[in-house]
């Protein structure tokens, strides 16, 4: 509906193709089951939390690629230990992951 406003306010017309009714297209299934369903699941804040997830995997991508030297050095000593590193962890500061994971 917002879409449709926006081109009314700029005289643009709005097109509907028919393949969008279609419920064999798996982009209108999720569109049609999935998303109502999951708004239902998370009270309404479907919208909140994948904007939260959005900003925390941006915030994540940013430190990933402020340390490069640490993710390599741990994930070389993880494969070396044949585990986790002896509690390294892969990401080499676990406390700044830990802040930036979903819970």
């Amino acid at each position: 509906e917002r879409l449709r406003s926006f081109l009314t306010s700029r005289s643009a017309t709005w097109r509907e193709d028919a393949s969008n009714a279609d419920s064999d297209f798996l982009r209108n299934r999720v569109r049609a089951e999935l998303v109502p369903l999951l708004g239902e699941l998370t009270n309404g804040s479907l919208e909140a939390r994948l904007q939260s997830l959005t900003t925390q995997s941006k915030q994540l991508r940013t430190w990933l690629d402020d340390h490069p030297t640490a993710r390599v050095r741990n994930s070389a000593q993880v494969i070396a230990d044949g585990g986790d590193g002896g509690g390294g962890g892969v990401w080499g500061d676990d406390e700044v992951v830990e802040r930036h994971t979903v819970k």
